[in-house]
């Protein structure tokens, strides 16, 4: 009725007009805490989409308060869901959060090949993955796969360095302050053997002047016997 008509009405009627309003009203928010007006599907296995009552291609917008309605009337402490069984509510639940995690990108459908929307989450995963394997990157910080790639190269030949050094320190400085004492150790037995060496060389020197001494000294007897023959 427009404002001005019921302006023009009597007194009494607009009174009654107003309490059968609020009336009406009133049974209406009633029967809506008892009857969901976005109920569950009642064929098994669902889409999200047939879950959320929503088309496909939702805005974000949507899809959050289509869930905030739906746990307005489906979650098992409401007044419409304690009329079901407690197995079922907690089941119908479980199955809107996981549609919205689903509808929200926050996890990744499980669907198979024959479900109705088997084809717009397969073109979604598909366009991620073409929007991953762009140059500009597709996450946040503005790093793509090359980027990361690069970084990890990098942070592997960083790592590298540093196994090299620590090698090279390891077979220099530690053998050398380990075997320190088997180098002493050898250096005197070298040594020894030498001074041996020298010794026995020595000794063959002064056996061998010693032959020819007794030799000559022979020789020497020899002669003067031979001189005391002859003289006589």
């Amino acid at each position: 009725m427009h404002p001005s008509s019921f302006a023009r009405l009597p007194s009494p009627l607009r009174q009654l007009i107003h309490v059968q309003t609020r009336y009406a009203s009133t049974s209406s928010s009633q029967t809506d805490h008892t009857k969901p007006p976005f109920p569950f599907p009642p064929h098994r296995n669902p889409t999200p989409h047939e879950i959320f009552h929503l088309r496909r291609g939702a805005t974000p917008g949507e899809i959050k308060a289509r869930y905030y309605e739906l746990v307005r009337f489906h979650h098992p402490d409401c007044a419409a869901a304690r009329t079901l069984p407690p197995a079922t509510s907690h089941s119908r639940f479980q199955a809107i959060s996981d549609a919205y995690a689903i509808l929200s990108g926050k996890r990744q459908a499980t669907l198979s090949a024959s479900s109705p929307d088997a084809d717009i989450y397969e073109e979604i995963a598909r366009r991620k993955r073409a929007q991953w394997r762009a140059p500009a990157g597709s996450d946040e910080f503005g790093y793509g796969p090359d980027v990361w790639d690069k970084k990890d190269k990098e942070a592997i030949d960083q790592g590298m360095i540093v196994i090299i050094i620590g090698f090279v320190l390891m077979i220099t400085i530690i053998p050398i302050s380990l075997l320190s004492p088997f180098g002493m150790r050898y250096k005197r037995h070298n040594e020894a053997a030498k001074n041996l060496t020298e010794a026995r060389r020595e000794a063959r020197e002064v056996a061998e002047v010693r032959r020819l001494a007794l030799i000559q000294h022979t020789s020497s007897g020899k002669d003067e016997r031979c001189g005391t023959l002859d003289g006589g």
